[in-house]
């Protein structure tokens, strides 16, 4: 499925019970009702991303989702240019609904933090994923060897995508939950 930032899909959001099988999904701090999407994601609703989830992807479309996000998402090593050991990432089959709803909101996955920066850092780059570096160059023998930039993934998603992605994530900043408390009240009401 795809969305626009200006969709007039409305979602839950406050407090959903997907299954019989499923525990009670909660927003905190968020009342029952429903939300535009640009303002669910603003206000990091949980309830509203497993709604979507469930609309389009549960029981067999499950494993779907994964590789979709799978597709996009560096959950692969990075082999980053440090000595050290690198964090594994690691993720719960999508087989239980408790497991496959807490995945909508990004609770079944163990990832690092700088995966997650590769991500972001790839919708800043207009969908092109780069490894992290930590420097442009090293200097040997008095000449600076500049590091090559290696693509990791040409386009997770399109330029127009990574857009309405930036877009959702200012509106986060200036009016979610990434917002300073006087923001987040105007928000609430």
């Amino acid at each position: 499925p795809s969305f626009s930032l200006d969709t007039s899909m409305l979602l839950p959001v406050g407090r959903k019970q997907f299954s019989k099988n499923s525990k009670m999904v909660e927003d905190h701090g968020i009342p029952n009702g429903m939300y535009p999407l640009w303002k669910a994601v603003a206000v990091s609703s949980n309830v509203a991303f497993c709604e979507l989830a469930w609309r389009f992807y549960n029981n067999s479309r499950r494993d779907t989702l994964f590789a979709q996000v799978a597709r996009i998402f560096p959950f692969q090593k990075l082999d980053v240019d440090l000595v050290g050991t690198e964090y594994k990432s690691r993720t719960h089959k999508l087989t239980y609904d408790n497991d496959f709803l807490r995945f909508c909101y990004g609770y079944t996955s163990a990832v690092s933090p700088l995966r997650m920066a590769t991500f972001y850092n790839a919708l800043a780059n207009k969908g092109k994923m780069v490894k992290p570096r930590f420097c442009k160059g090293v200097i040997v023998d008095g000449e600076l060897e500049e590091l090559p930039v290696k693509v990791i993934n040409e386009r997770i998603c399109s330029e127009e995508t990574a857009a309405t992605l930036r877009d959702m994530l200012v509106g986060v900043v200036e009016g979610g939950t990434g917002a300073m408390k006087e923001e987040k009240d105007k928000v609430a009401k």
